[in-house]
């Protein structure tokens, strides 16, 4: 093989590793939403300085709920997903199941903003008024942030 046919492959095999990477990093930084939704919310913590026992408390506090609310989602979505099951069944549609299954996804309902309102009240006992606040004002903040970034 001729010598410039093998400089050329190998410019071309240094080229193509070359944009594998660049892509592959700006795919790891433009599409990241995990890394996005934990930098955001340990940025805004940062910006109550807290002491660090009330951070980590917080953080603690933050990711209890988030568990549980994860919970309730796929409880409520279970029963969406039942209630649709019921409506999909060929047979005669039974209205008494179907208003069950109803009652059920309003009580998970329920349950899940009786956890956002205890959770509030817990980071209000936490952190007192004012960081609570404070902490609440940084959430909207960063809410409509997002919100005009998606509607781009």
């Amino acid at each position: 093989m001729k010598l410039i046919y093998k400089r050329i492959f190998i410019i071309f095999s240094v080229a193509l590793n070359i944009g594998f990477l660049i892509m592959a990093v700006s795919m790891y930084f433009n599409h990241s939403p995990n890394l996005n939704k934990k930098s955001a919310i340990y940025d805004i913590v940062q910006e109550l300085k807290l002491n660090e026992t009330q951070e980590s408390e917080f953080l603690e506090l933050i990711h209890k709920l988030r568990i549980s609310v994860e919970k309730q989602e796929t409880e409520i979505n279970n029963a969406r997903n039942e209630i649709l099951r019921l409506a999909s069944n060929p047979e005669p549609f039974d209205q008494n199941q179907s208003q069950h299954l109803s009652s059920i996804l309003n009580q998970k309902e329920i349950v899940k903003n009786k956890l956002f309102n205890d959770h509030i009240t817990e980071v209000r006992n936490l952190l007192g008024n004012q960081k609570a606040a404070q902490y609440y004002s940084l959430i909207l903040d960063h809410i409509k942030k997002s919100e005009k970034t998606r509607r781009r």
